[in-house]
């Protein structure tokens, strides 16, 4: 592609491909895509990689990605895994085609982001679902947005609003932990046309799809390796008193009891401090933590974890 990448991407009036463009995927897919009808990518060509697509039109690696799946849908390429982006044997010419406006307006088409929105995604499980997310997202050539409510019905309503403005492909969505979230929240995505996942637990009232967290099967498993490596007097701190909570210490302490052994209230500790005042788990959680473990050391011998 040589050294013609910046003259290539601006608009050309005399192109039979011309158009406003407002995206930069946009204008990356239009070059891509004269060049493969002009034939100076030849059927059966691997067109560069992503990292080389990148670097040549100073785009980010999810710009490329975004642009490249166009040209699969309309029939100019195949992404092949572990291979790369091949030029289809009989590549269509490329027809004008509506773009985003550089508002954000989407003039009805739906945008290739997916968002996932979570209460926060500094602790617990939440980097490794956001980093897995997007892995998955990149997977099908999608972007995504990483939206959090810090346990606000409030600001999870905004967000949705935001999002619905956007006319994103799809959302997972996690509820917040305190309090009911508002169905009709939810509702208005779905009557949108967008579709949604919930994470963790269901919300009643909303028929979606829903993935949750196996909390008493997670609970056995650590309780088994414990009792596996020869301990039999197990305690169980949690940050606060939640659903997921309750059901870590059904699973925890049913694997204790078919060891013969026991999880009495002196080893259980849960946080006081009710989630909604704190957000994030925070400098009040970790304190009640600490306490909560000195406590359990200065127990007698033969009490203590």
């Amino acid at each position: 592609m040589g050294t013609e990448s910046s003259e290539s991407l601006r608009d050309d009036p005399a192109s039979p491909t011309s158009r406003p463009l407002s995206t930069k995927h946009g204008r990356l897919r239009d070059l891509l895509a004269k060049q493969i009808s002009s034939g100076r990518f030849s059927e059966g060509q691997f067109l560069p990689s992503e990292p080389s697509l990148a670097k040549q039109f100073e785009m980010s690696r999810g710009t490329v990605r975004q642009a490249l799946a166009e040209l699969q849908s309309e029939g100019y390429v195949e992404r092949i895994p572990g291979k790369g982006t091949l030029v289809c044997p009989v590549a269509r010419p490329a027809t004008p085609r509506p773009q985003p406006q550089a508002t954000g307006e989407t003039g009805g088409a739906s945008l290739s982001v997916f968002a996932v929105v979570l209460p926060e995604i500094r602790t617990g499980h939440y980097p490794a679902l956001v980093h897995s997310f997007d892995e998955a997202a990149a997977e099908l050539h999608y972007q995504i947005l990483c939206c959090t409510t810090g346990n606000d019905v409030r600001r999870q309503g905004d967000i949705i609003l935001q999002l619905i403005d956007k006319n994103v492909a799809g959302v997972a969505l996690s509820p917040p932990t305190v309090g009911s979230p508002p169905v009709h929240q939810i509702r208005q995505l779905q009557s949108h046309g967008i579709p949604v996942v919930l994470l963790h637990r269901p919300v009643e009232g909303i028929s979606a799809p829903v993935i949750e967290i196996p909390y008493e099967q997670i609970a056995r498993i650590a309780a088994e390796a414990l009792i596996g490596a020869g301990h039999h007097r197990i305690g169980l701190v949690a940050s606060h008193r939640s659903a997921s909570a309750e059901r870590y210490l059904t699973g925890f302490a049913d694997a204790l009891h078919r060891a013969e052994s026991e999880l009495p209230d002196e080893l259980i500790h849960f946080g006081q401090t009710p989630l909604g005042q704190t957000g994030s788990p925070g400098p009040e959680r970790l304190a009640e933590i600490e306490a909560s473990l000195k406590a359990m050391l200065a127990l007698p011998a033969d009490r203590r974890p």
